[in-house]
C-alpha cells in the first residue's frame, strides 16, 4: 500500500516537488493550523521555531530528513541539559510540520521521529505551611492573587494571567473561565474559598470589567514575573518551586482532603484520570499515613477474627451471646 501510495505521488508530481522544499518552507502551514484550531500553545511553537529547531532542521531538504538528523539535535539539545520531555515537544514540531505538508501534498511520506523516553516527570509541590508565608510576603497583592487561585484551583499559568475583572463575581462568590482560557475547551466554574474571595476582592477593586484581574502596583497586567516569583520564595524562606508546581499541590491536596476525583478533575480541568494521577503526588507522609491506616485495619480484623473464633468454638447447642432464647 505504501509502494502504490509513493507511486501515485510520483505520477503526480508530489515526490519531485518535495525536493525542493526546506522544511522552513513549511512552518508556515503550522501557523495557519494552530490559529485555525485557536491553539493558545502557538507561542511555545514559535518560540521553539525561533530559539532551536529553524537553527538545526530550516535548511533541510524535507527529502533528506533522517533519523540522523534527529540524533544530532537530540544530542546537542542533551548536552544543553534539556529534558527528555523539552526535547520531545520539539520534535513533535517537526513531526506536526510534516502531517500538515502531506494533507496538503507537499510532501509524499512522513518519515520516523525519535522519542525519548521520559523519565524527568516533575514531583515538586508546595505545602499548606509554605504557602502560608509566600502569601505573607507576596507584593503585589496582583502577586498575592496569582498565589491564592492556582494554590487553591490549580489553574494554569496562562489561566490566572488571563483572569479578567468580569470573570470574578463576588455576589455568587464564583470565578469562571471561558473555554477559549482553558486549555481542554471547556469552560470552568469554581466556588472561591473565603481567602481566596478575600485576595480577589482586594485585586479587583476599582478596576474596569475588562481590566485584567492581576496586575503589578502600577497598573499594568502581569505577565512575566518571575524575579518577582524567585524574590517571594527568598523572602519567605522556602525552597524555590516552579508556578506549575501549584498546580500539582492543588491537586494533591483536594485528593487529601476527601474531594472525589471527578469534581476534583472538573477543578483543576484536567481531561483524562491518567494525566490527573501523575499529578497527585503522594510523598512520605501519606506513605506513613497510609501504613498507620494498614496497620489498624490490620488490628481491627484480628481482633474480629479472635471473636468469631471465640464464638465458634462454643459447646454444641449454646446459644451466642446475642441470640434471643425463644
Amino acid at each position: 500500500a505504501v509502494k502504490a501510495e509513493f507511486q501515485i505521488e510520483k505520477r503526480t508530481g508530489v515526490a519531485a516537488a518535495s525536493q525542493k522544499f526546506r522544511i522552513s518552507d513549511l512552518y508556515d502551514l503550522i501557523l495557519a493550523d494552530y490559529a485555525q484550531q485557536a491553539f493558545r500553545s502557538v507561542r511555545d511553537v514559535k518560540h521553539r521555531w525561533k530559539n532551536h529547531l529553524k537553527p538545526a532542521f530550516g535548511d533541510v531538504l524535507c527529502a533528506e530528513l533522517t533519523v540522523d538528523h534527529q540524533d544530532r539535535y537530540i544530542a546537542q539539545r542533551q548536552h544543553a541539559e534539556a529534558e527528555a520531555g523539552t526535547i520531545n515537544r520539539e520534535l513533535s514540531v517537526i513531526r506536526r510540520l510534516f502531517k500538515l505538508a502531506h494533507i496538503a501534498g507537499k510532501v509524499p511520506a512522513i518519515p520516523p521521529f525519535r522519542h525519548l523516553k521520559e523519565t524527568n516527570i516533575r514531583q515538586g509541590f508546595l505545602l499548606q505551611a509554605e504557602c502560608d508565608r509566600l502569601a505573607a510576603h507576596a507584593q503585589p497583592i496582583g502577586i498575592r492573587g496569582l498565589l491564592a487561585v492556582a494554590y487553591a484551583y490549580g489553574f494554569r499559568r496562562g489561566e490566572c494571567l488571563d483572569l479578567r475583572v468580569r470573570q470574578v463575581n463576588l455576589v455568587n462568590g464564583t470565578i469562571e473561565l471561558n473555554r477559549k482560557q482553558v486549555k481542554n475547551d471547556q469552560a470552568k466554574v469554581v466556588v472561591m474559598t473565603a481567602d481566596v474571595k478575600n485576595v480577589l476582592a482586594l485585586c479587583i477593586v476599582g478596576k474596569q470589567p475588562d481590566d485584567h484581574a492581576f496586575t503589578w502596583a502600577h497598573g499594568g497586567a502581569i505577565r512575566d514575573f518571575r524575579e518577582t516569583w524567585k524574590q517571594l520564595f527568598a523572602a519567605a524562606g522556602v525552597p524555590l518551586k516552579l508556578f506549575h508546581d501549584l498546580r500539582r499541590s492543588a491537586v494533591r491536596n483536594m485528593v487529601n482532603r476527601g474531594i472525589d476525583r471527578d469534581t476534583a478533575m472538573r477543578i483543576s480541568g484536567h481531561r483524562t484520570a491518567s494525566v490527573f494521577s501523575r499529578y497527585n503526588i503522594v510523598n512520605l507522609d501519606n506513605l506513613r499515613d497510609a501504613a498507620l491506616k494498614i496497620a489498624a485495619g490490620a488490628q481491627d480484623e484480628t481482633a474480629q477474627d479472635e471473636t468469631d473464633t471465640q464464638t465458634d468454638s462454643r459447646p454444641e447447642g449454646q446459644p451466642k451471646a446475642d441470640d434471643t432464647v425463644q
